[in-house]
């Protein structure tokens, strides 16, 4: 029988004393243990690599005990975590803050995008002149009645809205200077179309 056949069936017969006894080698020398895993995910990348897909796979198997575990944890420990939570933050301020106002900025763009996307059927593209800059882009009120939702819900974040609300078919996409003209004109058309008129 090759080692690694013989290896395998010791481990599946005597499974739960080997896993006992590494649970209490672990508690027994945790610090030393994840230093050591710390000191060579350092240096050895391929050994960073296996790690971070073992963790991954791991959690994507684990992921509603996992979060469980978390939360009791979590609400158990409460009072320690926070301050030091707190501590962190304050030391890292800047770090973080730079963070989040990226993680903010890439959120903002790709939800704009996705909505822009929804709204003009695939294409980021102006309804009434074609236009197709994604920085000269609005969501126009359809039937002229932006100012109603303005007192039924408040000044609001428009791409923000339609997504809460699952996109809906009250807007279309249109370009500032079809967006203003179509405002501005007693007669809500665009002027773009005034000579077809």
């Amino acid at each position: 029988m090759e080692k690694s056949e013989y290896h395998k069936k010791y481990y599946e017969k005597n499974k739960d004393k080997l896993n006992k006894s590494g649970r209490e080698r672990y508690q027994k020398n945790k610090e030393e243990i994840n230093q050591k895993i710390r000191d060579r995910r350092k240096t050895d990348p391929e050994f960073k690599r296996r790690d971070n897909e073992h963790s991954r796979m791991y959690r994507a198997k684990n992921i509603e005990e996992l979060k469980g575990k978390n939360k009791k944890y979590y609400d158990e420990n409460k009072e320690i975590i926070l301050p030091k939570n707190r501590e962190r933050y304050h030391k890292n301020k800047e770090k973080y803050n730079v963070r989040k106002k990226e993680y903010h900025e890439k959120r903002r763009l790709t939800r704009r995008e996705e909505v822009y996307l929804h709204y003009g059927n695939g294409k980021i593209e102006c309804a009434c002149c074609g236009e197709s800059n994604i920085e000269f882009m609005n969501l126009h009120h359809k039937n002229h009645d932006g100012n109603e939702y303005k007192e039924k819900f408040g000044r609001v974040n428009l791409i923000d809205w339609a997504i809460r609300f699952n996109f809906p078919s009250i807007f279309e996409l249109l370009c500032s200077n079809c967006n203003i003209g179509k405002e501005k004109s007693l007669e809500k058309i665009c002027p773009h179309k005034w000579s077809v008129c």
